[in-house]
């Protein structure tokens, strides 16, 4: 049993990071997943900005309904028109952050989306 545990610390003692950075440490970002094509948080906000913006205004023009009808019902469509988008993480501080934003603490806990029309309260988590 000791050889054992002596044999394993010399392994874990001879182990060494393969990538490092350019300052000789390990580079933790590596082990992340880039999800989006680009590099920046600013950037994927600027390029879904103008994708809503362009979809919104042709869903305006052609006076799309983006909810799906099934035969032989025909139900109200739900619009939630100027409802709050889910927060995000603020990794990179934007250029102008001091004059046009506004930020507000966002406790992490169950995403609840709640309607209330006409004194009746829906909630949907």
């Amino acid at each position: 049993m000791e050889q054992d545990l002596g044999g394993l610390e010399n392994a874990l003692l001879k182990l060494e990071a393969t990538e490092t950075s350019e300052s000789g440490q390990y580079n933790h970002q590596e082990l992340y997943k880039n999800r989006g094509k680009y590099g920046s948080q600013e950037e994927r906000r600027k390029e879904l900005l103008d994708f809503q913006k362009r979809t919104n205004f042709l869903n305006h023009i052609v006076k799309y309904r983006p909810n799906k009808y099934v035969a032989g019902f025909h139900k109200a469509p739900n619009s939630y028109k100027n409802v709050l988008m889910l927060s995000e993480w603020l990794i990179e501080k934007p250029e102008d952050f001091e004059e046009n934003w506004l930020i507000t603490p966002c406790p992490k806990s169950i995403r609840v989306l709640v309607v209330a029309i006409q004194e009746v309260v829906l909630e949907q988590e």
